[in-house]
């Protein structure tokens, strides 16, 4: 389950979430015979009881036990490679994926070279691209090819992992551009705060705001004073922000158009749907469901509106995509009503997550993050620009090294950008 979109969601929903995965791990073990590979033979004694008690205890959703023996096991018996594995699998299920990184690599270059470690060796590629470990992700990834697994995606998936590293370890060389930095107080005071945009005029920043771990996500605008500096945030309007959660929003140019995400609101759609409302004066409408023609029964968040209002980017995890979360477009028809939304196509959208669209005031040039193409690992930004004659997208170039490390908060530039 996710939250309005902004990918961290409601403090319940995760806290349900995390019991499930830990619930379905039932230890490294376990799941490592799944997968077939053949049960550690263990010659100790004590190494072997330990083992087998973390197994137990991981198999009665005693993590936290099963954790504590397995770093007894580790510590006393550090080159048994099984005892890592096991302890990188409960880690990484309790959210420790620094931990979980570390247990991995060390399970795996203590254990024998084995195909039917495909998975593992995936994962660790993975963790390592997360934190930047260029060096150990390249070293999973080729073992793996090294290996000839038979699956094609888990193939197609390494190549490209060494792709990335090799990009990468490249582009760390050759950093360009300006590193970004925080914005000063009043501004980032909230406990999350994320998915900013500019108003057309650069007078006013609207953001997500989560301001304590117990409350929901709501909209937050923030004014612009004469010398550039940001004001107090404050709540959008009581016509936008309810009791649900609201975020993720996008306002058109002439700042009278809304568009925004929205988490379980009654007769909704899917879990999350997008919403529009208009300003008159300063009183914002009671926002109304954009319906079928935009929204699925499944997550539809993360919108960006045209200079116009009259063309709305987004992300879906409906079918029918080329991935996991697509970018989808949908235009204001003559009538006043929404055309159904279109799949933007396997120019911009691949089979990873594609997400956070942002279309420039040109209406030409669009910016998204994906984890489907080749660049510093995770979510990297990528722009790609729309031919005014045949209205196709150029495959994107990438962005450079300063750009990168988006982690699912979303994109805006003003409009000289």
């Amino acid at each position: 389950m996710r939250g309005l979109g902004t990918f961290w969601g409601k403090a319940r929903r995760c806290a349900l979430r995390g019991a499930l995965v830990l619930a379905v791990a039932l230890g490294g073990a376990l799941a490592a015979q799944a997968q077939g590979i053949a049960p550690p033979v263990i010659a100790n004694n004590k190494a072997r009881g330990l083992y087998d008690k973390a197994q137990a205890q991981a198999k009665d959703r005693d993590f936290t036990k099963a954790l504590e023996t397995l770093d007894i096991l580790t510590q006393k018996f550090p080159s048994l490679g099984e005892g890592w594995l096991m302890k990188g699998s409960l880690l990484k299920a309790s959210g420790d994926t620094r931990g979980a990184l570390a247990a991995y690599r060390e399970g795996l270059a203590k254990v024998p070279p084995d195909a039917a470690r495909t998975s593992q060796y995936l994962l660790l590629g993975d963790l390592a691209l997360q934190y930047g470990d260029y060096a150990t992700a390249g070293v999973a990834y080729r073992q793996l090819l090294k290996l000839g697994t038979k699956v094609a995606r888990s193939r197609a998936v390494a190549e490209r992992g060494v792709r990335t590293c090799e990009f990468a370890e490249a582009a760390l060389k050759n950093p360009v551009g300006v590193s970004p930095a925080p914005l000063p107080p009043p501004l980032n005071g909230f406990k999350m705060q994320y998915f900013p945009t500019l108003t057309a005029d650069n007078r006013f920043l609207l953001f997500t705001g989560w301001p304590k771990a117990n409350s929901g996500e709501d909209l937050f605008v923030s004014r612009r004073a004469a010398d550039g500096t940001f004001g107090a945030p404050t709540g959008i309007s009581p016509s936008i922000n309810s009791s649900y959660n609201e975020g993720a929003g996008a306002i058109s140019g002439d700042g009278k158009t809304l568009v925004f995400a929205s988490c379980d609101r009654p007769k909704s759609i899917g879990n999350c749907d997008l919403y529009i409302s208009r300003r008159t004066g300063n009183a914002w409408s009671p926002p109304l469901n954009l319906g079928t023609a935009v929204n699925s029964p499944e997550w539809d968040s993360q919108p960006s509106l045209s200079a116009d209002g009259r063309t709305l980017y987004f992300t879906s995890t409906r079918r029918g995509g080329q991935g996991k979360e697509d970018i989808y477009v949908s235009t204001l028809q003559a009538d006043g009503t929404w055309a159904p939304a279109q799949n933007l196509g396997p120019t911009v959208n691949t089979p990873g997550m594609d997400m956070a669209p942002f279309i420039h005031a040109s209406g030409t040039t669009l910016y998204f993050v994906t984890d489907g193409l080749v660049g510093m690992g995770g979510l990297d930004i990528f722009r790609s620009e729309k031919d005014p004659a045949t209205g196709a997208w150029a495959p994107p170039p990438k962005l450079g090294l300063s750009h990168q490390h988006v982690r699912r908060r979303g994109l805006a530039l003003c409009v000289v950008g």
